[in-house]
């Protein structure tokens, strides 16, 4: 029993420990059912995954695919635009004519093989290089490229281009600008069109006609001698005519008894006499006629030269009139393109508005101004010099801007004048743009002017620091209509020339002061 009792125990604890194992057997099976279930999902996962990636991976496939034919499609479009390159570039090198494209700056970006023909630089020294250099007027030039890109084109532009041998080419300059695909101006396209052959022909073909007139008016010259001899020989007729009436007179009495023979002789003789007094007066006539249109041709051949010289006084004064508001109009516009604020912007709109209202009316006065009117008493009207320098001033703003220009003035003696408003805007203005145009480079141009009472005339003085004349050498031109001395070599007389007019006009004078590099002093009195 008491082994039995042991045993039992040891059973009781046996199955104890089983029960507990049964129990962790239980969990674990648990925990195994559930490992089951998360790799079920997983294999399902890695299922969907597998059918993801294989459809990426025909997706992937099929892209390549199309990469292959895009990039055949673009090998093929290299090589047509590269083909359509070398033909575009083997035209232009073809061309006989210059050909060249110009960056916004002026520089030379590319030329063909006529162009390095006609300067005899090679292609590689012309590629950035200035492309104004190459020519007899580089001004000109200049101004030709900036037509193009603010007009977008030029045409039939006259220009000599300049060998680096001396040999000089006429030609017509033709240009456009080109863009990029955005519609932005990348530069402009010039073509030069030689014409000196077509000159020559020109000059060939003046010369025949010249030939063609000598002749002529030797024609005319030998019909007027062949006439002159005839009118000599009609009066010698005439003074035989005479000297037979006579002997027919005498004859008459002497024949009297036979007066009906001699009267049927007579009745002709008077006939003829008639006929050969008519041809008389018909020959007058004739030579009166001739006297009248001969100082016709006199009078018209006077009065066209008065009027051809009058033009060209009224052209070179038109010039100058404009050139100021012109030039200043370009200095505002060149400012308006830079990096400006808004409120500058809208200010220079605002001068840009003045100055074309200004040249407007220059226009409208042009030709009151350029005559010296008799009857200027009329046109008197009361005015400020300090108006009308501020008047010109605003005119000139853009060159007074660029110049940085000081300007000042003293009109406490004498602030008002009396005289017509044309005259001396004009004076102002052609004393103050020659001021500003004739500085000296390394100092700011200076400009005073100041009035003052003097023998009941009032004096207008206007000094600046510029580059001065050398009067005694060049005085006597000084005020007169023609080019002049000054270093700057487009410099005219049409300025001072107007000045003085317009001063006399009004009863006044004009006289300068200078020395060379030292400036110059003008002093008015009206």
């Amino acid at each position: 029993k008491g082994k039995r009792a042991d045993e039992l125990l040891i059973a009781n604890a046996e199955l104890v420990f089983q029960d507990a194992e049964k129990e962790k057997r239980a969990s674990e099976l648990i925990i195994a059912n559930k490992e089951l279930a998360f790799q079920n999902d997983e294999k399902g996962k890695r299922a969907d995954e597998s059918l993801i990636a294989n459809a990426e991976l025909v997706f992937q496939n099929a892209e390549k695919e199309k990469r292959k034919i895009e990039n055949a499609e673009l090998e093929a479009l290299s090589k047509s635009l590269k083909q359509a390159s070398q033909y575009a570039r083997s035209l232009i090198e073809a061309s006989l004519d210059p050909l060249v494209t110009i960056s916004p700056e002026g520089k030379i970006t590319d030329v063909n093989e006529a162009s390095v023909i006609a300067t005899g630089v090679p292609k590689e020294k012309l590629i950035g290089t200035d492309f104004s250099n190459y020519f007899t007027e580089p001004e000109k030039a200049r101004d030709g490229y900036k037509k193009g890109f603010e007009k977008g084109f030029v045409s039939d532009y006259p220009l000599v281009i300049k060998h680096k041998n001396g040999k000089l080419t006429d030609v017509l300059y033709n240009a456009s600008v080109y863009k990029d695909d955005k519609g932005n101006v990348l530069g402009v396209f010039a073509a030069a069109r030689d014409v000196t052959a077509q000159k020559a022909e020109r000059l060939i073909l003046a010369n025949k006609e010249l030939v063609i007139q000598n002749k002529e008016k030797e024609k005319r010259a030998s019909e007027l001698s062949i006439a002159n001899k005839k009118l000599v020989f009609q009066n010698e007729e005439k003074e035989k005519r005479a000297a037979e009436l006579v002997i027919a007179n005498k004859e008459l009495v002497f024949q009297n008894d036979e007066k009906g023979k001699r009267a049927s002789e007579l009745l002709i003789a008077n006939k003829e006499l008639i006929f050969q007094n008519n041809e008389k007066e018909k020959r007058n006539i004739y030579i009166v006629q001739m006297k009248v249109v001969q100082e016709q041709n006199r009078l018209l051949t006077e009065n066209l030269t008065i009027h051809n010289q009058q033009l060209a006084n009224f052209a070179h004064i038109s010039s100058h009139n404009l050139r100021s508001p012109v030039a200043n109009l370009n200095t505002l516009f060149t400012m308006y393109k830079e990096d400006q604020s808004e409120e500058d912007k809208n200010d220079i709109l605002e001068k840009f508005e003045r100055v074309i209202l200004h040249l407007t009316n220059t226009l409208n006065d042009l030709c009151e101004s350029l005559i010296v009117s008799s009857d200027i008493n009329k046109a008197r009207e009361l005015l400020s010099f300090e108006d009308i320098l501020m008047k010109t001033m605003e005119i000139l703003t853009g060159q007074v801007i660029e110049t940085k220009a000081e300007i000042t003035y003293d009109f406490s003696k004498a602030p008002h004048i009396s005289y017509p408003h044309i005259y001396l805007e004009s004076i102002f203005l052609n004393l103050l743009s020659n001021s500003i145009k004739y500085r000296a480079k390394e100092r700011v141009p200076q400009i005073h002017f100041e009035t003052d009472h003097v023998n009941g005339k009032i004096k207008l003085t206007a000094k600046d620091n510029g580059i001065g004349i050398d009067l005694k050498k060049h005085g006597d031109k000084l005020f007169g209509l023609h080019k002049v001395f000054h270093r700057n070599k487009d410099a005219r007389g049409v300025g001072l020339y107007l000045t003085k007019t317009h001063v006399e006009a009004m009863g006044g004078s004009i006289m300068a002061e200078s020395e060379v590099d030292k400036g110059i002093t003008f002093e008015l009195n009206f």
